[in-house]
């Protein structure tokens, strides 16, 4: 017993060694705590998030195609600024212990102080390497970019060696460290120096940034989002250390006030600058107007109503690209599908994608509107392309600008300084966003981005001008009726935006959003951003106060994130309004999914109503793996708002496909989706070159093609794939 009693000692005595020890470690690391977390969380981005995964693959595929100048100096450069700011703000702290305390875990390990700093920046560059290495492209070119990137945090290393060593006579402020270690009461003359400057730069770069918000994001467009991304924490490290520099001198907790500020005033609600863009005006045709005259006019043999899910820049491209390609296929018969679609409702990125293929057929059907070349380069490098072929590249060129980097650059700078800064209102990254798609689309379809007359991306197109009169200049008047679903936050319905009226009443718990606004209408590029207010990525949207309250627009996706719900009122909607214009003529239904998990249960045959978000779906019964085990009592209330966003979208597309099914003469249904991806595709707002070749192989996979056969009838042989490597460089890739 008494044996027992000894080990029992000796163990609880190594216990409260271990523990003060760690206790001495967290105590002497929590000064460094900003570096650390940049650290850690670069760690979690490069491994965990699919977006940055396809960053790195788009910085590759950018060195590798022409562009290796430009991106690796970019990168190599921002990774040295990142890695000397981490390097600097850990060694100034370390430098000096400004907390009355015994001589600790520091003093008694020198090694801790001199080679952290060193560790922490060597482990950015180590990061970025990895990133490149487990990228996608060409093995050689990630390669080199990683050893570039190595070769910079070798350079980092060197640098404060030397720096260390050769200038060691002039470092004359060191803090003792026998005995008790006590404040400082001067800070060195190169802290001081790196603080003023630090805190200089900060405060410019958000001036600027606040005063010429274009200029900002165009920077962070030719640096790219990694780059910009890496800078930016840069300059957050080095405009903190001072801060705890501060406060652990006067052991004042700046941190925490700073925090304790900016909660207050966010919640005091004093603080709203994502107020939703407005123009003056409101819809003057109704739904039921456009629908009885599209059926009393047109020539088409099937009328097609078309719901895109949301996903982000996935959802996006991948709905562009099937609806630009169905039209190709339907102009073989003599057809367009912008001429056959009725309506199409969108949710989130599905939103971009179909506004992107509306506006597109818009401006290419006015003469003399899109001039000869643009940045696409569509008409003179594919002179024997097929028809329709200039609407896919110039969509594609479009889809796969950086719409990340300008959001980025307004995240960490004006908005941030935004939750500091009471009764002041700076441009929001919401803004930011919006005028990244603008110019994307102008880019694409050589326009003027302030056109607000003849650009349907234009920031001050109202969506309402779509259908308006049709003009002398226009030969083909018709345009689809676009639904742009988003969720209002205190009430959480559906809010619906489209530019022409909808009653309420037509669309059970649903609210038009025009029926909100006194003489004013969204634009066509607000109404998008609205339908894709991504969790804190865009934040949430406020209209004008009415009677005291204000009303905030949130993505669509958190109501029900198929857009099938909205679908099916609207073909009910057409089927009263046209019931003796198309009767005996057939409704074709087009869902559009982009959830790779929905389309393993598609090519598997099991009822997305079962597979959807399991860890079974996709695999076969015999093999399937044993039940996660229980969640405990806290995870499972946030675990179940998560997944019933989900589980709503596949209710509502199992109701759209049953509705059709069960009424083979009046209806055709057609599910397109991805199945067993090959390439990780992102839900960000950056895709790139080789994600739309993935997208193009899924369109032209055997599932998808005989889905699609079934609402527009037998399909062509699908094209050989091209020998060349399928990359922007050479765009008849992308279109063959």
């Amino acid at each position: 017993m008494r044996t027992v009693h000894m080990n029992a000692t000796v163990v609880w005595q190594w216990l409260g060694a271990g523990w003060d020890g760690v206790r001495r470690l967290l105590r002497h690391a929590a000064p460094i705590r900003v570096p650390l977390l940049i650290v850690l969380g670069a760690i979690l981005l490069t491994r965990k998030v699919d977006q940055i995964h396809e960053l790195f693959s788009v910085s590759v595929a950018a060195a590798d195609g022409g562009h290796f100048a430009k991106e690796l100096s970019c990168m190599v450069a921002a990774s040295i600024v990142l890695a000397g700011c981490v390097w600097y703000s850990a060694r100034t702290v370390l430098r000096f212990d400004v907390v009355r305390t015994h001589a600790g875990f520091a003093h008694a390990n020198p090694l801790f102080r001199a080679w952290t700093p060193r560790g922490l920046a060597l482990a950015i560059t180590v990061i970025v390497a990895f990133g490149f290495i487990n990228a996608h492209g060409e093995p050689g070119t990630r390669a080199l970019c990683a050893l570039a990137v190595v070769g910079a945090g070798a350079f980092v290393f060197v640098f404060t060696w030397l720096r260390r060593n050769v200038y060691r006579r002039f470092r004359d402020d060191i803090v003792p460290v026998e005995g008790e270690v006590h404040r400082i009461e001067r800070w060195p003359r190169p802290t001081r120096v790196f603080a003023a400057v630090s805190v200089g730069v900060f405060v410019l770069v958000n001036a600027l940034a606040w005063i010429y918000p274009a200029a900002t994001a165009a920077v962070a467009g030719r640096l790219g989002p990694l780059a910009t991304l890496m800078l930016l924490a840069a300059l957050f490290i080095a405009a903190t250390t001072p801060l705890v520099l501060w406060s652990r001198r006067w052991d004042v907790p700046a941190f925490t006030l700073l925090l304790v500020w900016a909660t207050a005033w966010q919640m005091s609600g004093a603080i709203d600058n994502h107020k939703i863009q407005l123009v003056p005006g409101q819809p003057t045709s109704s739904i039921e107007h456009a629908f009885d005259t599209w059926a009393s006019t047109t020539t088409c043999d099937r009328a097609y109503f078309v719901s895109a899910e949301g996903g982000g820049i996935r959802a996006a491209a991948w709905t562009a690209l099937v609806l630009a390609k169905i039209n190709r296929i339907l102009l073989a018969s003599g057809h367009r599908l912008s001429d056959c679609l009725v309506a199409a409702s969108g949710v989130s990125g599905g939103s971009l994608g179909v506004a992107a293929f509306v506006a597109g057929q818009y401006v290419l059907d006015t003469p003399g509107l899109t001039p000869a070349k643009s940045s696409a380069d569509c008409t003179h490098e594919m002179p024997n392309a097929p028809q329709g072929a200039e609407l896919e590249c110039r969509l594609v060129y479009m889809l796969t600008r950086d719409f990340i980097s300008p959001t980025l650059a307004a995240m960490f700078t004006s908005d941030q300084l935004q939750r500091l800064l009471p009764r002041v209102e700076l441009p929001d990254r919401g803004r930011a966003l919006e005028n990244a798609f603008a110019d994307a689309f102008a880019d694409a379809f050589g326009l003027q981005v302030d056109d607000a007359l003849t650009n349907p991306f234009s920031p001050g197109f109202a969506f309402s001008r779509l259908y308006a009169s049709p003009s002398t200049m226009r030969a083909h008047p018709w345009v689809p009726v676009l639904v742009l679903n988003s969720t209002e936050v205190r009430s959480g319905h559906r809010v619906l935006q489209s530019g022409v009226i909808l009653q309420d009443s037509e669309f059970p718990g649903a609210r038009g959003l025009d029926a909100w606004l006194h003489n004013q209408q969204p634009t066509l590029l607000g109404a998008v951003h609205n339908s894709a207010r991504f969790t804190y990525i865009s934040p949430a949207g406020s209209l004008p106060a009415r009677n005291g309250r204000v009303r905030q627009l949130v993505d669509g996706g958190y109501f029900e994130n198929s857009g099938a719900t909205t679908l099916a009122d609207l073909a009910r909607i057409f089927e009263h309004v046209s019931a003796d214009q198309w009767k005996g003529r057939r409704i074709a239904f087009i869902h559009i999914s982009n959830d790779p998990d929905l389309g393993r249960a598609r090519d598997d045959a099991q009822d997305p109503l079962d597979a959807i978000h399991t860890g079974n779906a996709g695999i076969p019964p015999d093999t399937q793996v044993p039940a996660k085990p229980a969640l405990g009592e806290v995870a499972p209330p946030l675990v179940a708002l998560f997944e019933t966003r989900e589980s709503r979208a596949a209710y509502a597309r199992k109701m759209l496909e049953r509705s059709a099914t069960g009424e083979p003469d009046r209806y055709d249904y057609a599910h397109l989706g991805l199945n067993h991806v090959k390439y990780p595709l992102p839900l960000g707002w950056r895709i790139g070159d080789l994600a739309i070749c993935e997208l193009i192989a899924q369109f032209d996979g055997d599932l998808n093609r005989n889905e699609l056969a079934k609402v527009i009838g037998p399909l062509p042989p699908p094209p050989a794939k091209p020998a060349r490597k399928c990359t922007r460089r050479n765009p008849s890739t992308f279109v063959h």
